[in-house]
């Protein structure tokens, strides 16, 4: 599979993300000293993680499509993303249909 944004030049993406980074500072002005110094600690990775994160567990992206984007060779890779409260779980178990079962007599 192919891995889409490796001819990515390295430099300018650091400064977009220093830029990015500035300005969110800039709209933290009154968000505690924690946070901006959160923001300015974020790398490339970071990002990333978090964007596929929010692919497969905010926007409920097929993952096989998310892994393609990605350009993850494995969907094991991919499906390190998938994050799941307890709260998810039991709502899951409780909407899932038991019209399906069939028991035997």
């Amino acid at each position: 599979m192919s891995k889409p944004f490796t001819d990515i030049d390295h430099d300018a993406l650091d400064a977009l993300i220093t830029r990015v980074t500035e300005a969110k500072e800039h709209e933290l002005a009154l968000s505690p000293e924690q946070e901006a110094l959160e923001m300015r600690q974020l790398s490339a990775h970071n990002i990333r993680h978090t964007g596929i994160s929010h692919d497969v567990n905010l926007n409920h992206r097929p993952i096989s499509h998310v892994q393609a984007d990605a350009g993850h060779e494995s969907i094991d890779t991919t499906s390190q993303y998938i994050h799941t409260t307890d709260t998810e779980r039991y709502q899951s178990a409780i909407n899932k249909s038991l019209d399906n079962l069939s028991f035997a007599t």
